[in-house]
């Protein structure tokens, strides 16, 4: 009996690893990031028109609600949004340019503000902004 849990323990540990060093190179080589991220209520591009303190003020020229957004989706026709950085992030925004702001919700039922971060090149999950283009706005 001892010997047959010995060969049936030996057969599902070379099983085991064997599933693992098939699944390692699934992607070729390239490694795979799976970021998880809090509700958004969507993504707009616009111009960063004023910064003030921790809050940054952009004229929207396009908007993609998110519409799953349980709370505060981001208005279809909204031409100007006013978003919340943290960490010194509104420091790396410069007013004229134009950027691509993923933002999610905060506050209480009925004082909802949008908050988001910058993308950082070397951080694949980082922040909801980045130039219009896409691009990472810091490395």
């Amino acid at each position: 009996m001892r010997s047959r849990f010995l060969v049936v323990s030996l057969l599902a540990g070379v099983l085991v690893l064997l599933s693992l060093v098939a699944g390692c190179d699934s992607n070729g080589g390239t490694k795979r990031v799976v970021c998880d991220y809090a509700m958004d209520s969507g993504t707009f591009t616009g111009r960063l028109t004023a910064l003030d303190g921790r809050s940054a003020t952009f004229t929207v020229t396009h908007t993609t609600p998110n519409p799953q957004a349980v709370r505060a989706p981001l208005a279809k026709d909204a031409t100007k949004v006013v978003v919340r950085y943290g960490q010194g992030d509104e420091q790396l925004l410069t007013i004229g340019k134009d950027y691509k702001v993923k933002v999610t919700p905060t506050g209480t039922a009925g004082a909802t503000t949008y908050v988001s971060s910058i993308h950082r090149k070397e951080h694949p999950c980082s922040g909801g902004t980045t130039y219009a283009d896409g691009t990472a706005i810091a490395s």
